[in-house]
């Protein structure tokens, strides 16, 4: 592939240099697929999708920006930031492995302010494992989630329910929590304030969760919308 360019909304990505995509019955090989944005994004891909046996494909995102995605849909879901990932897929397509980091900074959910954060993820053997911290304005972690979650990611061969009949773990703790966001998910309150602390868990199935925990707020204040 010598030329591309996608365009989404105001934001170009072109090739950056000459890449070979090539598919044939074993699958398919990407070698050195760099796309650059002008507005300073980089998406980048090297490896194998295996029809057979194991994949080993590496994917690396700068700078993206997620809103750019909902134009290019002409989706209105109202998110925006600033993602940075990396990953790598191995196993086959049946039974995938993956692993990697990301972090979203800048971001903004239907006019809610969204704490920059970062995270690491590992899945194997249909369970996905997460750890994310949400980052206060010093780049200490303010809010710190565990996650364990029973899932068949498969590409290839699923039967059945993806969320597994197995029991699922979540920890959520967090010294000041994201009251920011709480009226861009409902329109019963607005003008929520205060310091909000607590720890969370989720235990049970992804298909019958059950949640315990316990939150402190204090000097709080928020209106309720008639």
């Amino acid at each position: 592939v010598n030329d591309l360019a996608l365009r989404m909304d105001t934001t170009v990505w072109r090739l950056a240099h000459p890449a070979i995509v090539h598919l044939h019955p074993a699958g398919m090989e990407l070698h050195d697929v760099e796309l650059r944005s002008n507005k300073g994004g980089l998406v980048y891909l090297n490896g194998m999708l295996p029809t057979e046996g194991n994949a080993n494909l590496v994917l690396d995102v700068r700078n993206f920006q997620i809103a750019d995605v909902a134009s290019f849909l002409q989706s209105d879901f109202p998110m925006r930031g600033i993602l940075n990932a990396r990953g790598r897929l191995e196993g086959t397509m049946a039974n995938p492995r993956f692993r990697g980091a990301a972090g979203l900074v800048a971001g903004n959910y239907n006019g809610s302010v969204i704490p920059n954060f970062q995270g690491t993820f590992n899945y194997t053997n249909a369970a996905l494992t997460a750890h994310i911290e949400a980052l206060g304005s010093t780049g200490q972690p303010t809010v710190i989630a565990d996650a364990t979650l029973p899932i068949n990611l498969a590409l290839r061969g699923v039967t059945g329910d993806r969320l597994l009949d197995r029991p699922m773990n979540v920890a959520i703790r967090g010294d000041s929590l994201p009251l920011d966001l709480v009226p861009a998910f409902t329109d019963v309150i607005s003008n929520i304030r205060g310091h909000a602390a607590g720890t969370f868990a989720l235990r049970g199935t992804l298909r019958r969760p059950s949640l315990v925990g316990a939150v402190t707020w204090t000097n709080g204040s928020l209106k309720i919308v008639p």
